[in-house]
């Protein structure tokens, strides 16, 4: 591969890493601050993972408690985000490929 072939090769992968971290971080839970799991949506339109949203339940005095992202109050009701879910399980899968102990075989 000539000099200029191989830069643009490494310029494109840095690319790729970047727009990759870029969208591990759109799929991360603010609460926690890992990759959604079963994430939730809240009646803000913000998303948490179950767990977290369980958690807050459990230590909400109250049936309201304030969203950890936006501090608006929030009753204790939320609904399933099952397309961000499933965002998640493949973002999780590429990372797992590339730190080199994933399978390789990405479910969608």
């Amino acid at each position: 591969m000539a000099a200029g072939g191989a830069l643009l090769y490494h310029f494109t992968i840095e690319l790729y890493k970047l727009a990759f971290l870029e969208v591990v971080d759109l799929l991360t839970c603010q609460r926690c601050n890992d990759v959604f799991t079963e994430p939730v949506i809240m009646h803000c339109g913000n998303s948490i993972c179950f767990a977290c949203a369980a958690a807050i339940e459990f230590e909400a005095e109250e049936k309201c408690y304030d969203c950890p992202l936006c501090g608006d109050e929030q009753i204790l009701d939320y609904s399933s985000n099952g397309e961000l879910g499933k965002a998640a399980v493949v973002v999780n899968e590429m990372k797992a490929v590339i730190s080199g102990v994933g399978t390789g075989n990405l479910t969608v």
